[in-house]
C-alpha cells in the first residue's frame, strides 16, 4: 500500500519536483504560509531608503538591502516568521544538479512560523560576479545563504522586493554605460623593465582575496609561514604578464587609471570579502 503525505511535509523547489510540489498545495497535503495582499503591499512600501546600500561602479551597480536590515525589518513586522532551509536526505543545506555532465549547486530557501511555511525558492550558489561556482567552499555557502534570507524574504513579504525590479534585464543607463566603459581611452602605463630575480627565488605577490583562485591556478603557492603568495622566479620569467598585476609595486610605477578611479577600486577591494555575503542577486 502507497503511504500517504502527512500533513506539513516539507516542499522542495527543485525543477524536477515542482509539479509535485504544486499539485501538494492544490491538494491541502501543506500547510501553506501567506500573507494578504493589503498587508503585502504595506510591506512593499515601508520606507528603507535609509538602509539600502549600494555596490559598485562603472557599468555594475547594484542597491540592495543587507540580510541584517532583512532581518530586522521581518522580525519587527512579522515576529512569528522566521528563514530556514531546506534539507537533503543526508541533512545537507546544499543541493546540486547536473547540467551537462557539470553540477550545479544550490540552496532550497524558504519562510515559516515553525508550522505553515511557503514554498521554497530556487537560490544558486554563485561568486561576487555572480556565476556559478563549481566546488563552493564553506565561507560560499554562508554567503549565499545570507543573500539567500534577503531574497526570500523579500519575495514573500515585500521587504525590500524593489531592490530586485529590472535585474535580470539590464537597464538603458546600464548599457549605455557599458558602451561609455568601451569607448574611454585608458592612460597607458609607461613600461617598465621587471626588475631581476635570481632563479630559485620565490618572488612574493600581493593578491586580493577574490583573485585568489585565479592566482592559484596559473601556478602561484601559498606560504603557510608567510601568509602569503608566491611564485618562482623562474616561472615569473617564462611568464610575466600573468603575474605583473600581483608583483609587488614600486614608487616609479604610473598607474593605469585616473586617480578617482583608483580611490574607488581600492575601497571596493578593501570591502569585498564582507559585503559579499549581503549582495542579494
Amino acid at each position: 500500500m502507497k503511504d500517504e503525505k502527512e500533513k506539513g511535509e516539507p516542499l522542495t523547489d527543485s525543477p524536477s519536483k515542482l509539479e509535485t510540489q504544486t499539485n501538494d498545495i492544490n491538494n491541502g497535503i501543506v500547510n501553506l504560509l501567506t500573507i494578504d495582499s493589503k498587508k503585502f503591499t504595506n510591506l512593499y512600501s515601508l520606507e528603507i531608503s535609509g538602509m539600502i546600500e549600494k555596490r559598485g561602479h562603472g557599468s555594475f551597480k547594484a542597491s540592495y538591502l543587507s540580510w541584517a536590515n532583512a532581518i530586522k525589518l521581518l522580525k519587527t513586522n512579522l515576529p512569528n516568521f522566521l528563514v530556514d532551509f531546506e534539507k537533503t536526505k543526508d541533512g545537507n543545506y546544499v543541493h546540486s544538479l547536473n547540467l551537462d555532465g557539470e553540477p550545479t549547486y544550490y540552496l532550497l530557501p524558504y519562510l515559516t512560523n515553525g508550522k505553515d511555511r511557503t514554498p521554497a525558492d530556487f537560490f544558486p550558489i554563485m561568486d561576487n560576479k555572480f556565476g556559478p561556482i563549481k566546488y563552493p567552499s564553506v565561507r560560499d555557502v554562508n554567503d549565499s545563504m545570507q543573500r539567500a534570507k534577503a531574497k526570500v524574504i523579500a519575495t514573500h513579504t515585500g521587504i525590500g522586493l524593489s531592490c530586485y525590479i529590472g535585474e535580470d534585464v539590464p537597464s538603458q543607463e546600464k548599457i549605455d554605460q557599458a558602451k561609455e566603459m568601451e569607448s574611454i581611452d585608458r592612460v597607458e602605463p609607461l613600461k617598465k623593465p621587471m626588475r631581476s630575480f635570481d632563479s630559485g627565488d620565490m618572488v612574493d605577490l600581493e593578491v586580493p582575496f577574490k583573485e585568489k583562485e585565479e592566482c592559484k591556478n596559473l601556478g602561484a603557492r601559498w606560504n603557510k609561514e608567510r601568509k602569503i603568495w608566491q611564485i618562482s622566479a623562474d616561472k615569473l620569467k617564462s611568464d610575466p604578464d600573468s603575474f605583473a598585476k600581483w608583483v609587488e609595486k614600486t614608487e616609479e610605477e604610473i598607474p593605469m587609471s585616473p586617480p578617482d578611479e583608483i580611490a574607488e577600486q581600492t575601497a571596493g577591494d578593501e570591502t569585498a570579502p564582507d559585503l559579499d555575503e549581503d549582495v542579494p542577486f
